[in-house]
């Protein structure tokens, strides 16, 4: 079974949501310590998410985080990415033979879609949104903790709790049976990202004294 970073948060580091700040969003939540990072390029050239990667892979170096590539297994293999993050629809199995042992984790957002992506060898789930967020804007129902917890409970494989994630709201996630929390559009908020990472670390370690 994938290992879950510690701490347990993951950073969406997406190259449209975050522009040119992204690469300096990326350095500070490391050096905040956050150590787990999925590059996301929508509708991207394939050399832009290159370009992307090759620098998160860098900067992610320096801390031994993991990096992830979101929809490109192809460009997870070839820069020796950590693993690989499909949105939904996408084949396990085909992406598994491009990175191969490397993990395959999968966007679900309800418990059918969760089961799907484990049946299909995911070795994590996110499941979205889990509160209303900035950058979930076109789901109109969010899961909320129940759907958390429901979901966790029947899936064998990690299940990361994504949007609408700030202080306040993250340790709940985990309570509830969540393993990882994700972070984006928290970080765009007046508070610099790296005092968002330290406020969820913090919030987490208080309120679970086993991570």
């Amino acid at each position: 079974m994938f290992k879950i970073p510690h701490p347990p948060v993951l950073l969406v580091a997406d190259v449209g949501f975050f522009g040119e700040n992204l690469h300096t969003v990326v350095g500070e939540c490391l050096a905040a310590g956050c150590r787990w990072v999925v590059v996301r390029a929508k509708k991207r050239p394939v050399e832009e998410v290159k370009t992307a990667v090759k620098k998160v892979l860098h900067e992610a170096n320096e801390y031994e985080g993991l990096v992830f590539v979101n929809s490109f297994a192809e460009v997870a293999a070839e820069l020796d990415a950590h693993g690989v993050h499909l949105p939904q629809g996408y084949s396990v199995q085909q992406a598994k033979q491009v990175v191969g042992k490397k993990p395959v984790g999968v966007s679900a957002h309800s418990l059918t879609e969760a089961l799907e992506a484990e049946k299909d060898g995911a070795d994590y789930v996110t499941l979205s949104p889990v509160f209303p967020s900035i950058s979930k804007e076109g789901y109109s129902k969010t899961v909320g903790l129940e759907g958390i917890k429901i979901v966790s409970s029947k899936l064998r494989i990690p299940v990361v709790a994504l949007g609408g994630i700030r202080p306040g709201n993250a340790a709940s996630c985990l309570l509830n049976g969540a393993k990882a929390v994700a972070l984006l559009g928290a970080l765009s908020e007046s508070v610099p990202p790296s005092t968002v990472i330290r406020r969820i670390i913090d919030e987490i370690r208080q309120n679970n004294p086993q991570t």
